[in-house]
């Protein structure tokens, strides 16, 4: 949050807010199911679904009789045009009914050349970076394969996707939330010259 002004008590003003926050969300009728959502003039600190909105709700938590809202997560500042526009390019991730995950077909640009990787239609969610991955096999001096999988980010496995699953207390996931924020992958790797090193152990 970044505020105009020094704001006193029971004053009002004004301020750019961004990024993703754990809110009260209060479902009405016609747009229950509204993936967005705006602030509710009549319960102070929530928010309302709505057809149209500054607040795009991320995920909302399971109902309950007792309580007129529900808890949810919303990113602030989400495109209000009333349709949801949904990323469709390299390495889209899509959750399946039963959880598995699936990633579209990218690009990779490994060591200045320009690859296609394939899709992965059989990954299992679970919390952590999906990956594109490639490395050099040290006795063949190839690269393998690139593959999109779960793996931690580093020189050999750049980040396309973070996954976050949400599960309950018997271990079962009750959602999962998809965050991509990456066209092209890259990799760069480098090994030393068999030449060379023959060469300097010789002494030559």
């Amino acid at each position: 949050m970044v505020i105009d002004k020094p704001i006193h008590a029971g004053e009002f003003g004004r301020a750019v807010v961004s990024g993703v926050a754990a809110v009260k969300l209060i479902q009405y009728g016609g747009v229950a199911d509204s993936d967005y959502a705006v602030p509710d003039p009549h319960a102070a600190g929530c928010l309302k679904t709505a057809e149209t909105g500054p607040f795009r709700v991320l995920w909302k938590g399971e109902v309950s009789m007792e309580a007129i809202y529900v808890y949810a997560i919303v990113i602030f500042g989400a495109d209000s045009g009333g349709k949801r526009y949904e990323y469709n390019g390299p390495f889209k991730v899509t959750v399946s009914e039963d959880w598995t995950l699936a990633a579209a077909a990218g690009f990779l640009n490994r060591n200045g050349d320009f690859l296609t990787v394939p899709e992965n239609k059989a990954i299992t969610a679970e919390t952590g970076y999906l990956c594109v991955c490639s490395s050099i096999v040290d006795k063949t001096e190839t690269w393998t394969k690139p593959t999109i999988k779960f793996a931690t980010p580093g020189a050999t496995a750049y980040p396309v996707a973070y996954i976050a699953c949400v599960k309950d207390e018997t271990g079962k996931i009750k959602s999962v939330t998809v965050t991509q924020p990456l066209i092209v992958a890259q990799i760069t790797q480098t090994k030393d010259c068999p030449v060379a090193v023959t060469a300097a152990e010789s002494g030559n």
